[in-house]
């Protein structure tokens, strides 16, 4: 675990607390949902990255190449 000091504007603490107590958080419930964003925002610009970097592709050859890498991946677990 790694701990991490955020500041944050006294409105925006105070509608979080609302927020997570609405949700019933408990014990590290800010925690959770500061690492859940985190993980959720770089999972929409890796996605968007990937777009961007394959948008001139062909998309046949794009499909061939997604279905050898999980052909690839399927086979290096077995």
């Amino acid at each position: 675990m790694t701990r991490w000091s955020l500041i944050f504007d006294d409105k925006t603490d105070q509608r979080m607390g609302a927020f997570l107590g609405q949700k019933g958080a408990k014990k590290r419930g800010l925690s959770k949902f500061v690492e859940e964003a985190v993980l959720d925002k770089i999972f929409v610009e890796t996605v968007q990255a990937v777009k961007e970097r394959n948008a001139g592709l062909d998309q046949e050859a794009l499909m061939a190449n997604i279905g050898e890498a999980i052909e690839a991946g399927r086979a290096g677990r077995s």
